[in-house]
């Protein structure tokens, strides 16, 4: 009974984790922020902590911390590196030792002529990007939800006539990029949420932008396993494929010789006639 309790248990935080989503909260109103979040975690991922040192409104006792910190932490990740760069070494000075041990085999041994490998041909590996490309489109966007909350652009060029073209260009391309992100994903746009104009009379352009993403880990596990799956099985269907082999030739028959005659097989040659 205890061993049944267990493995509900295990399976209930497994499934409760798996339904856990991840998001992502991307703004822009003349300087980029990417935040990330999962469950009760909150991330900043843009601008860095080095950008913020130079905000006139931190105090110079948050600047003190906030440099202890970052200075910390380039120090652990110094150590980090020195450490993985200690590993590599180690590796390359073991496989060095191994092939200089497999080179000597081979000179002790006699050469045995190595079959050639088969190499994917360029076209093959196109169709196999393109494939898994669009399973990852149409696997990974069922599971993505897109919230646009704000799209506002303000075309502005200093030119009239030019100002009107880019707004043209760029009007159109809003439409075809939210049209893209509808077929391939969950997409809701917030009402009042896009504005695109022209002004006539600034040289700037200004925007405001604020769209945030979303998408489970059981999302992100079932697309990892159906990429991989397509891609194991195209490679295998390119294995059991035979290389591509010249026709053998067949040896020409050898020339009969002088006075005698060929005879078909289940054919007689015809009698002469006799005139009387």
């Amino acid at each position: 009974m205890i061993g049944w309790l267990i493995a509900g248990a295990v399976l209930a935080s497994i499934a409760l984790l798996l339904s856990l989503r991840l998001h992502f909260l991307l703004r822009y109103d003349g300087e980029v922020t990417l935040k990330a979040g999962f469950a009760c975690f909150r991330f900043a991922l843009l601008p860095n902590k080095r950008a913020k040192l130079n905000d006139p409104t931190l105090s110079p006792r948050k600047k003190r911390k906030l440099l202890q910190k970052l200075r910390a932490a380039e120090e652990r990740s110094l150590a980090k590196k020195e450490k993985k760069e200690e590993k590599k070494r180690q590796k390359k000075a073991k496989q060095a030792a191994k092939d200089a041990k497999k080179k000597k085999k081979k000179s002790a041994a006699p050469e045995k002529a190595e079959p050639a490998k088969k190499k994917r041909s360029l076209k093959a590996s196109l169709r196999l990007v393109i494939r898994l490309v669009k399973l990852l489109l149409d696997k990974f966007g069922k599971h993505l939800r897109i919230k646009v909350k704000k799209l506002r652009l303000t075309v502005a060029t200093g030119d009239a006539a030019s100002t009107a073209l880019v707004y043209g260009g760029v009007s159109q391309s809003v439409a075809y990029l939210l049209a893209l992100l509808n077929r391939f994903s969950r997409l809701k746009v917030k009402k009042n949420a896009l504005a695109v104009g022209a002004d006539f009379l600034s040289e700037k352009m200004t925007a405001e932008i604020q769209i945030s993403l979303s998408v489970s880990l059981a999302g992100l596990l079932a697309t990892a396993l159906s990429a991989g799956w397509a891609f194991i099985r195209a490679v295998m269907a390119d294995a059991k494929k035979a290389p591509d082999e010249p026709p053998a030739e067949t040896a020409a028959a050898p020339a009969a010789p002088a006075g005698t005659a060929v005879k078909k097989a289940g054919k007689r040659a015809p009698k002469p006639l006799r005139h009387p």
